[in-house]
């Protein structure tokens, strides 16, 4: 696929606010792109100013056909009417793509509830869409009810047929977890699912966990840096119990507790046969939980990468885990 990226055009990869001399040479290089046939965006990286979004705005509309757009870091040091506004104009003109669109990324922008509602025509009845980013976004619990609710415009009954969601690096707290629920509970298709750095606590998580449940073509969950605790962590285990091709697992400073990193592990045990990735590290394992960690790894001949550190195992789970590691067979 014939593909666009603004940092490797005449406007580079410095971090500029595009006024209008830069956004009219922007604007050529789009319509080459267009002619180039053209079906992936990369605008990454620079600041448009109202006017510069409505300059390029007319080229985007005429590039039907996108399959791949990344909009992150696209209004920094805006001012908040001027960026919600350039939003709208960049999110009107992609409309045209309705049904080809297959990813989005949106991370890194000043969005919050408001600027959900700036994105919305972005994200409203896009059918194709399969993948998509929302990173560093300062989404709070309203918006996160707001993402839910656009992007089941299918009905609240309807399968989302998302196959990658990230949502990291938002403090939507616990409602914003309670809310994003019900949408992660419609994600039957996801194999990639990243929901961390979220400030989200013990019923938040418990929400997502239980909903987890149903994302049964799951491969790479992320879950880093949010609360479980150890009934939520039981939950999440029994969730991803349903999740055979299970690969990738991140639940670093997830506060499991010893008891539900336990059950995890027995999970994992006898579950997820071709894991190759887990994070365990900053949950207050003690020596104990290593045992648990020596009887998953006998099972997980594909493991590649396990990581155990700020933990509590002392010499002890040290030495059990070193016998695992290099007994013959083990």
């Amino acid at each position: 696929m014939a593909s666009f990226d603004i940092a490797a055009g005449a406007l580079g990869t410095s971090r500029d606010v595009l006024d209008e001399a830069k956004a009219e040479a922007l604007a050529a290089e789009l319509r080459s792109a267009q002619e180039a046939g053209c079906t992936e965006i990369r605008l990454t990286g620079k600041s448009f100013t109202r006017e510069a979004a409505a300059i390029v705005a007319p080229v985007l509309s005429a590039m039907s056909g996108l399959v791949k757009v990344d909009m992150s870091d696209v209004i920094a040091s805006r001012p908040e009417d001027e960026g919600l506004d350039v939003l709208r104009t960049l999110s009107g003109a992609l409309v045209g793509s309705k049904d080809t669109l297959v990813e989005l990324n949106l991370s890194d922008n000043a969005l919050g509830e408001k600027g959900i509602r700036a994105c919305a025509a972005l994200l409203e009845e896009f059918e194709a869409l399969r993948r998509l980013y929302l990173e560093n976004n300062g989404l709070s619990a309203e918006a996160c009810a707001l993402i839910a609710e656009v992007l089941m415009f299918r009905g609240e009954e309807e399968e989302l047929p998302l196959t990658l969601f990230h949502f990291h690096d938002n403090m939507c707290g616990d409602l914003g977890g309670v809310n994003l629920s019900k949408l992660v509970a419609k994600l039957t298709q996801v194999t990639s699912l990243r929901f961390s750095k979220t400030r989200c606590g013990r019923e938040g998580c418990a929400a997502i966990a239980a909903a987890v449940a149903s994302c049964e073509a799951l491969e790479v969950a992320n879950f880093e840096d949010v609360t479980f605790g150890g009934d939520g962590a039981a939950v999440l285990a029994r969730s991803l119990e349903k999740c055979p091709s299970l690969r990738h697992l991140n639940v670093r400073d997830s506060m499991l507790e010893e008891e539900g990193a336990e059950e995890l592990l027995e999970m994992l045990s006898t579950n997820a046969e071709g894991l190759e990735f887990l994070d365990l590290s900053g949950n207050d394992l003690m020596a104990d939980s290593v045992e648990k960690v020596v009887a998953c790894l006998k099972e997980k001949p594909a493991l590649k990468y396990l990581a155990l550190d700020d933990n509590e195992i002392g010499n002890k789970g040290v030495f059990l885990l070193g016998q695992a590691i290099t007994t013959p067979g083990q």
